[in-house]
């Protein structure tokens, strides 16, 4: 995000969202010394819903650090997450625009909750598309969505560097500034290499990751919105966490799913809690809608859930402090590491690519099958080829994200 670049389109974008005034509001911050350094990696009043008497507990998954309660304010919180370096920008920009914008997305997505909370899941299509857009944000906005951006990228640029001629390469890295041949070649492609290896290691600057996060957000929503949306209640209370937008597979434990649909686009069932007791599913266009809208899961179905939102946490999940089950949870160790290129062919001359990120159910013995049984139907056929109206806008918006 720059001063210039300043577009009012996609499905995420509301008149409300003025770009001057966020511009404007963050640079009067940095004027008056002001500037948050204190992010939030989901939102407040998010967190807020789970709160009881402005806390939440707060559940580490690495297990580093015991169960502990604490303010919604203190929740979730890193340091300068989503803070830029303005002197990457030749016409200025505050530190902490991002913080801002993300701040206005957070205030127009608030009042949508509220009226989710009184009916019954129906939703006009200004808000379902002010919530497809928070929810688009919120899944590229995380600590786990930048790895998935570094392993994709990281794939691509480590078979290009392995498979360049060195005068291509060497040409490659003048432009970088890099000088020099023979022997000194050699090592740093190999530099280059290690340092794609680590997922946790960035190799974009912060606002190339945010940049990429934005476009991300853009291609999300628009997968969401291809989606039948369904609110459900819970017999029980639910948990959230750090990664509060969670995708349902057949058989969680297996690696690529063998549904050969996965990811925003493709996975049958997308689940986020929206407070201690209900939760949105986003089914996937092509199935069936067999649990009517408004319905209550049963103990069981909760269960379910719980073990499923738990599951897809990074570091932390969140409760209500008085929820004695959300610190007993199974959570499986994480496994970061990479993803794996899978090709489907569908007949002699197509044939489709999908990208597979870890996450932690993927081999686990006790991982969920067919979480929630009553959603699903007796066959869940694989995931439809995607409408090419669709694909030519993902590539759009990803074509414009690498500009």
């Amino acid at each position: 995000m720059t001063k210039r670049r300043r577009r009012r389109t996609g499905p995420w974008y509301d008149p409300r969202f003025d770009i001057d005034a966020v511009f404007a509001a963050a640079q009067a911050m940095t004027d008056a010394g002001r500037e948050p350094r204190r992010h939030h990696v989901v939102p407040r009043f998010y967190l807020d819903r789970w709160a009881e008497s402005g806390r939440v507990k707060v559940v580490d998954t690495n297990g580093s650090r015991a169960p502990f309660v604490t303010s919604t304010a203190n929740a979730g919180v890193e340091t300068d997450f989503y803070r830029i370096d303005p002197r990457r920008f030749a016409d200025g920009v505050s530190p902490v625009v991002w913080e801002t914008w993300l701040s206005a997305i957070e205030g127009a997505a608030k009042p949508v909750f509220a009226r989710l909370d009184s009916s019954d899941g129906r939703m006009s299509v200004e808000d379902q598309g002010l919530l497809l857009g928070f929810l688009g944000i919120q899944a590229s906005r995380s600590r786990a969505s930048r790895r998935r951006m570094r392993n994709h990228m990281a794939d691509g640029y480590t078979a290009l560097i392995r498979s360049m001629p060195d005068d291509e390469f060497i040409a490659l890295m003048r432009k970088a500034g890099f000088d020099g041949d023979g022997p000194a070649v050699t090592e740093q492609r190999e530099r280059l290499l290690k340092r794609y290896a680590d997922p946790d290691r960035p190799f974009f600057t912060r606002e190339e990751e945010l940049r990429l996060s934005g476009k991300s957000a853009e291609s999300i929503t628009l997968a969401l919105s291809t989606r039948k949306l369904a609110v459900y209640n819970t017999a029980r209370r639910i948990v959230t966490s750090d990664e509060p937008v969670i995708e349902l597979q057949e058989h969680m434990g297996e690696y690529p799913p063998r549904s050969r649909g996965a990811g925003y686009m493709g996975a049958p069932f997308l689940a986020f809690p929206l407070g201690p007791q209900s939760v949105l599913l986003l089914i996937r266009g092509d199935l069936p809608v067999l649990v009517p809208t408004g319905s209550t899961l049963s103990v069981i179905e909760t269960h379910d859930l719980n073990r499923v939102i738990a599951g897809n946490a990074e570091r932390q999940i969140f409760s209500s402090p008085s929820d004695a089950r959300a610190d007993k949870l199974y959570v499986p160790p994480g496994k970061w590491q990479g993803n794996a290129t899978v090709a489907h062919s569908r007949d002699s001359t197509e044939s489709l690519i999908h990208l597979w990120n870890p996450k932690r159910w993927h081999g686990d013995p006790l991982a969920p099958v067919r979480p929630i049984e009553r959603l699903w139907p007796e066959v869940v056929p694989d995931a439809p080829p995607t409408d090419p109206r669709n694909l030519a806008e993902m590539d759009r918006i990803q074509r414009a994200g690498r500009g």
